[in-house]
């Protein structure tokens, strides 16, 4: 008769450690996955956002995208963006970042044409010609990266001719004239007196 030995209380502690030792290579790896899939349904929502903004512009009496008031620079951003909801965004969850939503209750509350509540900043009274002009994004204040996707990771942009890009910092260089050096713009979330406002995004809530 073989007798069967149980483990010595070294080989259990050897064993808790190597189980140990795999989850917390396994864990971090699947919370980067997870926020990776977030980031990129965050890009989604901005890509039927530019969509949506296509379309209002394409109306002969609006020609630009939406803008609560004929004077973008004072017109609130978030009721200019609600002029999308809900004849050319009909689910309020494209207003909210994946990583960082939007309370469903505040989502729920929102009505036609009215003020949004949204996890995105917004720059008003663009066109479909501001190609390069940072339209809409990840948003916290001015002159940080926004939080959506973690401490100072970056934020998706939205850019006027329709792309998503992911910006690691706030300012970024922008391709100049043919034969001119680029041009830099060192928050796209403020105005920059200095660039014109077919190439400047003033990303604001």
């Amino acid at each position: 008769m073989r007798s069967h030995r149980g483990l010595t209380l070294l080989e259990l502690l050897v064993i808790i450690v190597i189980v140990a030792i795999l989850a917390s290579l396994v864990i971090p790896v699947r919370s980067s996955a997870r926020e990776s899939a977030k980031r990129t349904s965050c890009a989604s929502n901005l890509n039927q956002i530019a969509k949506a903004m296509y379309m209002y512009a394409d109306v002969p009496a609006n020609a630009v995208f939406p803008c609560a008031s004929r004077d973008p620079d004072t017109s609130d951003p978030m009721v200019s963006l609600g002029l999308l909801y809900n004849n050319y965004v009909a689910d309020p969850r494209v207003f909210s970042c994946p990583s960082k939503p939007i309370p469903p209750a505040t989502l729920a509350a929102l009505v036609p044409n009215g003020r949004v509540m949204s996890s995105y900043g917004y720059d008003p009274a663009h066109g479909p010609n501001d190609a390069v002009a940072a339209i809409a994004a990840d948003w916290k204040v001015a002159g940080e990266n926004s939080d959506n996707h973690g401490a100072n990771t970056g934020q998706n942009v939205l850019m006027g001719a329709g792309t998503i890009e992911f910006m690691e910092k706030a300012s970024r260089e922008i391709p100049g004239a043919e034969g001119q050096p680029p041009l830099h713009e060192s928050d796209i979330f403020k105005r920059d007196p200095e660039l014109p406002r077919a190439i400047d995004g003033v990303i604001r809530q």
